[in-house]
C-alpha cells in the first residue's frame, strides 16, 4: 500500500477525510497489555477489501503502539510489502467474486 510517495499521500489523504465523519474507539488502550513478542511479526487479517476498513486500523495502531498494517514486514529472509491481507476477494471490474 505505502510503497510509493504518491500512495503514502493519498493514504494519508484519505485517512484524515474518514476521520471528520468516523470515530473509532479502541476497546483494548495499550499494546503493553497483549503481551505481544516483537520478535515476531504481526500481520491483520481484513474481511472484505476496504480503504476506510484500512484507514481505521491503520490509525488506531499507531494510537495504540501496534504495528502498523501498512508498512513492510520482514518474516524471515522475506520482505512482506504490507502486514494486512483481506479474506475475501476484491470482486472483478463486473463485480463478479471469484469462486
Amino acid at each position: 500500500m505505502t510503497r510509493s510517495p504518491f500512495r503514502r499521500l493519498v493514504f494519508g489523504t484519505l485517512r484524515r477525510l474518514l476521520y471528520l465523519w468516523v470515530r473509532s474507539e479502541t476497546i483494548n488502550q495499550s499494546s503493553f497489555t497483549l503481551n505481544l513478542d516483537r520478535s515476531r511479526p504481526v500481520f491483520y487479517a481484513l474481511q472484505s477489501p476496504s480503504i476506510s476498513d484500512l484507514a481505521v486500523i491503520d490509525t488506531e495502531c499507531r494510537k495504540a503502539g501496534l504495528p502498523r498494517p501498512v508498512l513492510s514486514v520482514a518474516v524471515g529472509n522475506l520482505i512482506e510489502p504490507s502486514a494486512y491481507f483481506y479474506l475475501t476477494p476484491a470482486p472483478d471490474w463486473l463485480g463478479r467474486q471469484d469462486k
